[in-house]
């Protein structure tokens, strides 16, 4: 059985706990599967956790949880998302997530939020919802415990899980504000993020599905769309329900089978897709480029996925790579605060996609005012002292680049080429043209750079290294 992790944006002091109970669960349950990944680990489960299965496949977790006193979060998550999708139905988990809030057969149109806001819950803050590859979750945080709030609360989750109307003219008006949203998501980093995404993943269908879709299909997708879809995945035995807070276990449990112990399935079921693996050309570069991206190189070591159990032998291997990375991290990091670096940042992180793809990647960023043409003494440098400290920690990572220059294309897809160095992939950020040719009669070499910086007088470079700091500070914080 396939083990995910969800994401969950709730109060703080719930976050670990709530995570903990929900990360276990993977996808439907397949026939002879366990209901839940600890049971087939060496792992022993949090013995404060309740863990069951209705008759008609559903599952949940619950755990009781004081600290904050009379508050819940409950976390409703369904086996599917953008994967699951054909190519007419580009952006259909997502918008179907968002037709939760528009109407069903007991709370009519505009209402939801309405008897949310009647029991203390804001719109945002303690009722969203979100769409993922593989998995749509619906969140509700609840400030009170009593038996009212928990009847509304556990009465709307079934409402999205079985009663949604899908009516045709509320289907038309919200595809305007899909629309806006994809539009405001249409920013430089997400291109960016997206064209990247499409170098390490080529060959599966990754960014074919990305969760927003397309605008053909969210302009036109007709209701039967809506409805075959819904019905496929909207099942209980795709379901999962995490309940956490200030309530007695059983009085959750019990809840939840009220609830939802008579939901039968309507149709046939749809079945689970699956993206397909990447296909790793050893020696591939990439290159994309847009004039105000920062300029940054990415290396990346990468190998075909292979599905692990969740046991100690796989997290301990987890760990010690982490490790590894964080000592990698701080050495690169040393040496931009000391002004040794030819680079503003650097790191080195995993570079997992289940069923895709898995690997480490190495990437830094460069002064604004050196251009492509000094990418490659810089890559070197800093495959350099990864090389050598990955030595020291690893006896089988091996960062390399090869000093080949790509010539810049704008807003060119990240295209391939060989490269003479086996099991590395690089990927490149150019800077702007015209700050490179309005600065070249200051540029020079790296190397004479060097030397006119040592000539200079203590508390000059002081500055200098102070100054690049807070630059890589202010970049730091305008990607995050």
């Amino acid at each position: 059985m396939r083990s995910k992790t969800f994401r969950l944006w709730q109060r703080p002091l719930l976050a670990g706990v709530l995570m903990a109970a929900v990360a276990l669960p993977g996808a439907a349950v397949a026939q002879g599967d366990p209901a839940f990944v600890h049971e087939a680990s060496d792992l022993e489960a949090d013995a404060r956790v309740v863990y069951g299965t209705l008759a008609n496949g559903l599952r949940y977790a619950v755990m009781k949880n004081q600290t904050p006193s009379g508050n819940a979060a409950i976390r409703m998550r369904i086996a599917t998302g953008s994967f699951n999708e054909t190519d007419t139905q580009q952006g259909i988990a997502h918008f179907l997530e968002h037709m939760a809030f528009n109407g069903s057969v007991n709370v009519p149109e505009g209402e939801m939020v309405k008897r949310l806001e009647r029991h203390g819950l804001a719109f945002g803050a303690d009722t969203n919802a979100s769409t993922g590859f593989d998995q749509t979750i619906y969140k509700l945080n609840l400030p009170t415990v009593g038996e009212p709030v928990l009847n509304e609360a556990f009465f709307l989750m079934r409402e999205t899980a079985e009663n949604l109307l899908l009516d045709a003219d509320a289907i038309d008006r919200e595809r305007g504000v899909i629309a806006s949203e994809k539009l405001a998501r249409d920013s430089l980093s997400y291109r960016s993020t997206v064209d990247r995404l499409r170098f390490f993943t080529e060959g599966s269908k990754v960014v074919n599905r990305l969760p927003i879709g397309i605008a053909e299909t969210i302009e036109t997708m007709p209701r039967e769309e809506f409805v075959s879809f819904y019905r496929g995945y909207y099942r209980p035995e795709n379901t999962f329900i995490a309940f956490i807070g200030d309530v007695e276990p059983e009085v959750a449990v019990a809840k939840i089978e009220e609830y939802f112990g008579d939901w039968k399935a309507q149709g046939p079921a749809l079945g689970q897709a699956l993206p397909g693996p990447a296909e790793l050309k050893p020696g591939r570069v990439g290159y994309f480029f847009d004039e105000k991206l920062m300029t940054s190189v990415t290396l990346g070591a990468l190998r075909p996925y292979e599905e692990r159990p969740d046991t100690r032998a796989t997290r301990r291997e987890n760990l010690i790579r982490a490790i590894g990375s964080r000592i990698l991290n701080r050495r690169f990091n040393r040496k931009v605060e000391q002004g040794e670096a030819t680079y503003l940042s650097g790191g080195a992180s995993r570079y997992r996609f289940d069923d895709v793809i898995d690997g480490m990647t190495l990437t830094s960023e460069r002064r604004p005012r050196t251009g492509p043409r000094h990418l490659p003494r810089a890559s070197r440098s800093f495959a350099g002292r990864c090389n050598t400290a990955s030595r020291r920690t690893s006896s089988t990572s091996n960062w390399r680049s090869s000093g080949r220059r790509a010539k810049p294309r704008s807003n060119a897809p990240i295209r391939a080429r060989p490269m003479p160095v086996s099991n590395t992939i690089t990927q490149r950020n150019s800077c702007q043209p015209s700050h490179r040719t309005r600065c070249s009669r200051r540029l020079r070499p790296i190397s004479r750079c060097s030397k006119k910086l040592r000539r200079r007088s203590l508390w000059k470079r002081s500055n200098a290294n102070s100054g690049m700091r807070g630059a890589a500070s202010r970049i730091r914080r305008s990607t995050s």
